[in-house]
Order: structure tokens, then C-alpha cells, then sequence
């Protein structure tokens, strides 16, 4: 499975090609990054403040300043970085998915993200309560970006559907892909918060593949 921070390591390696002043400044921003993202993962976006950052990031506050604006161009920038992983993320579980069964096919995708969602989930919970129930065109359109490359899981779907003789309507594979997208962030948003019966996380990946074989098994 790909590293939740591969666009931060891609952006290092590039860090000897650059003048030397213009590194640091670039590490101290993927420092003012990975500290929003560890800090987000016990704490709420609205309870962090610059001062939480700064000492985080072993940074002080006018350094992040002079970077980003406040902390909504900061929540921008973790958007982005968020897209990007997605979208690396679905790539490569597409590559997985190739050579596999359809319930082989579901299972690495469901196994994939719930992974990813799972280990970002201070992020993960952070845009989808900050940002994407407000008026945030940006976010918006990373979303699009980011449903335009799950269109792939939907095509290899239907294409081991058919390979194995499984006439399965575009439209309900749409929706099964949804159901298990909805379904992992449900898990990470409220791992507490709504009744559920204790279970490994194995299980619940499980759980949530066999929901959505039985899905397609029903149309």
C-alpha cells in the first residue's frame, strides 16, 4: 500500500535541486504540514491554533505566516494533499484490482481506502466537516477530481463482472462503489459515536466488502 505521505517525500527528493535558502523554506512547509496533520488527529481543526502549529512544527508563528495566509490557506493546501493521495491511492488499487476476481477486485478496494481513511482520519474527518458542508468552490472541485479517477473502480468492476458472465448495470455499480465509500468514512467519522457491535477492523473490511458483493448479487 502506497505511504499516506508520498506527495511530501516526492517533494523532498526534489529538495537538492533547488537553491539552498529555497529548500529549507520548502521543508519548513511540509513541516507546518505533517504538524497539522498529526495535531488533527487528536484535536479539532477549530481548537488548533498557530501557536499549536508552530511548536508542532518546531517552527514559530511568523514562519507560518509568511507562508500561508491563516489557517483556511493552510486547510486549502491539506485539501490538496488530500486529492493528490487519493487520487495516487486509486490509481495504484487499480493496478492491484487488474488481475483479480470480483469479490477479490471489491476487497482490495474496500481494504485500500479503509486504510488510508483510517490511518488519516483526524484529516479525512477534518475536511469533510470544515470544508465540504460549506460554500468552498476549490474543495469542490477537488471532490470532482477525485470522483473523476473512482470512475476507474466502477469500469474495472464492470469488467471482471463481465469476464465472469455477470451482466451488471453502470449506474448500480456506481452506486456499490459509493456504498463503499460511504461506508468506510461513516466508520472513521464514528468509530464511537453510533452503535456498533465490537469488531477487528479486519472484520468490519470484511463486513463492508460482503455488503457490497451482496448489493450486486441482488440486482
Amino acid at each position: 500500500m502506497i505511504n499516506t505521505l508520498t506527495t511530501i517525500v516526492k517533494s523532498a527528493a526534489k529538495v537538492g535541486k533547488i537553491p539552498a535558502k529555497q529548500a529549507r523554506s520548502q521543508r519548513t512547509v511540509e513541516r507546518i504540514e505533517l504538524a497539522a496533520r498529526t495535531l488533527l488527529q487528536d484535536q479539532s481543526w477549530q481548537n488548533i491554533t498557530m501557536a499549536d502549529l508552530a511548536k508542532a512544527a518546531e517552527a514559530n508563528v511568523g514562519s507560518i505566516y509568511a507562508r500561508f495566509e491563516g489557517k483556511e490557506a493552510l486547510l486549502d493546501r491539506l485539501d490538496e494533499i488530500y486529492c493528490l493521495e487519493i487520487i495516487e491511492m486509486t490509481e495504484a488499487l487499480l493496478v492491484e484490482m487488474n488481475a483479480s476476481t470480483l469479490e477479490e477486485a471489491i476487497s482490495t478496494f474496500v481494504d485500500g481506502t479503509a486504510r488510508y481513511h483510517h490511518k488519516n482520519s483526524g484529516l479525512v474527518r477534518t475536511l469533510i466537516l470544515e470544508t465540504r458542508i460549506g460554500d468552498h468552490p476549490s474543495f469542490h472541485n477537488r471532490s470532482k477530481r477525485m470522483n473523476a479517477t473512482m470512475q476507474g473502480v466502477g469500469t474495472q468492476i464492470m469488467s471482471l463482472a463481465k469476464a465472469e458472465g455477470r451482466a451488471l448495470a453502470p449506474e448500480n455499480i456506481r452506486w456499490a462503489v459509493f456504498f463503499a465509500l460511504s461506508a468506510v468514512r461513516e466508520a472513521v467519522l464514528f468509530p464511537k459515536g453510533l452503535p456498533r457491535p465490537t469488531t477487528s477492523f479486519q472484520k468490519q473490511i470484511d463486513e463492508i466488502t460482503s455488503m457490497v458483493l451482496g448489493y450486486l448479487e441482488r440486482i
